[in-house]
């Protein structure tokens, strides 16, 4: 077993993925603190790489602090059983960290990358060794830097350990203005946050999902409150992504419900797992998008949908329904239809690509890239393009609350579509199948005149007309009647009848 003793020097960022990530080796690790005496950090740590033939490795760590940036460090590895019987000192004020560590080389220099499952924070922490100063340290440009922490306690890794969920816990009253991107507030009678499958399982043991009315909420980002939710609030807050299989061309990829699904874009883009780049930047979380069949720029989650992992809410038993089963349809799925509020999805899995093969289809994509000069465009490049045109026509919810796109784009008949194109040449439309049409929702209301019209606290986004926006304060209420007045106008000059996208709770 090997033994070390070393002086520690080590910068520390909170970083994004933005781009293709070279050679990656990643291991999985499950990090517990332990009692200490003399004032040193005391850990063990279970490593193992990511493919199912890689054996785990086991290790003590004990840390002292000399400086802000570095620390006298003693580590040796060890076997299982004397790992089993040091879980006996863990602290108990410390939960277990669950990372992926990812290890890569940049200009001769090795980083190491951890992306936290649990706890769950924002953004990947970047830890590079041997780096005295910030000015030794060249960054890679497929990392964007947000803060530089170095030294700083709050992400020291035992400091992390206490942010650690202790379990399924039902709250009471709860404000949901954390966890709706329109910005409106509103209370939940009872809010349940879950962080495993543990979770899931504690909470249909419970009974809680028969005896009053549940809304599964994620990232909150197509919802409207209209007023307190008098029920049961279910947040997914399980994080998770891994590769399970390679096979064929293609890579199968696993995700869980509570993962930021811009997020999961951008992990399987620097990790070479292709067909998720035209949607990069939607909010909300993986578990909606079986549900929404969201989609953007010429690619929904049924084309790289595999299969999804879900719980049936009277039974508490689990199964899988492959896509062939889901019933995609623009925008639906069964999980909207028949199935809903009848299984509870904890993760999905995703059939992605080995080789990348840019989907250009959406013609101001691929005017964007041509007009870069770009005619061979990467994964990341694509990503960036669908990032910019996004920033360009949408808000962010941190500044502007709003549910995105509003409304979706309406599906007619191929004669009602040829009799609108007669009158109006300029409308917006794309063809569906032989005998249906989809016409530009937004084309629609901005002709009706809404386009960065207000009416109270609520208003129509000035640089996209399908998108609906808080002017400040506004409720649930004046949202709605402002999305009806609009409906109202399409249908009467158009004969057109228009259909939220969002969802009124």
């Amino acid at each position: 077993m090997e033994s070390k003793h070393q002086i520690e020097i080590e910068r520390k960022y909170l970083v994004d993925l933005v781009g293709e990530l070279p050679q990656p080796v990643v291991s999985d690790i499950l990090q517990t603190y332990l009692l200490s005496d003399d004032g040193s950090v005391r850990r063990v740590r279970r490593r193992c790489g990511v493919l199912p033939d890689d054996r785990p490795r086991f290790f003590y760590t004990a840390k002292r602090r000399i400086a802000y940036d570095r620390s006298f460090e003693h580590e040796e590895e060890i076997d299982e059983a004397r790992y089993t019987r040091l879980l006996a000192e863990r602290d108990p004020q410390r939960g277990t960290v669950h990372k992926q560590r990812i290890v890569f080389s940049y200009r001769d220099q090795c980083f190491e990358l951890d992306r936290f499952v649990s706890p769950a924070l924002d953004h990947c922490l970047l830890e590079i060794e041997g780096a005295e100063s910030a000015d030794q340290v060249s960054l890679p440009p497929f990392l964007r830097v947000v803060a530089d922490v170095t030294g700083s306690s709050d992400y020291s890794n035992a400091n992390i350990a206490l942010r650690v969920p202790q379990g399924f816990q039902l709250q009471e009253q709860v404000s949901l203005l954390p966890f709706n991107t329109f910005g409106i507030d509103a209370l939940a009678r009872r809010f349940a946050v879950l962080h495993s499958v543990d979770d899931y399982r504690s909470l249909l043991r419970s009974q809680l999902l028969s005896q009053m009315p549940f809304f599964v909420l994620g990232g909150g980002s197509n919802v409207v409150f209209t007023g307190d939710y008098q029920g049961l609030v279910v947040h997914p807050a399980n994080r998770g992504i891994r590769l399970l299989d390679q096979r064929d061309g293609f890579c199968f990829v696993e995700a869980q419900a509570g993962e930021k699904w811009d997020d999961f874009v951008r992990y399987c883009i620097a990790f070479g797992w292709h067909g998720l780049e035209n949607m990069v930047a939607i909010p909300g979380c993986v578990g909606a998008a079986p549900v929404q069949n969201v989609g953007a720029y010429g690619r929904e989650a049924k084309d790289v949908i595999h299969r999804v992992h879900a719980f049936d809410i009277a039974t508490g038993l689990e199964r899988w329904f492959d896509a062939s089963e889901c019933g995609f349809a623009y925008r639906w799925s069964r999980f909207k239809g028949d199935l809903k509020n009848r299984y509870l999805i904890d993760r999905v899995v995703f059939r992605l690509e080995s080789a990348f093969r840019p989907l250009l289809s959406y013609k101001a994509l691929a005017a964007a890239l041509a007009a870069g000069g770009n005619d061979s465009p990467s994964a990341a490049e694509v990503a960036a393009a669908v990032s910019s045109m996004r920033d360009s026509k949408l808000p962010d919810p941190k500044v502007i609350g709003s549910a995105g796109s509003f409304f979706k784009n309406p599906v007619v008949p191929l004669s009602q579509a040829q009799q609108l194109l007669h009158d109006y040449p300029s409308l917006v439309s794309f063809p569906v199948d032989a005998r249906h049409t989809k016409l530009a929702a937004g084309w629609l209301i901005e002709q009706c005149g809404w386009k960065g019209r207000d009416q109270g606290r609520v208003g129509v986004y000035e640089k996209q007309a399908l998108v609906l926006v808080n002017r400040g304060g506004c409720n649930g209420s004046e949202v709605r009647a402002l999305a009806d007045r609009i409906a109202d106008d399409v249908r009467s000059r158009f004969g057109v009848s228009l259909e939220c996208e969002a969802i009124f709770v």
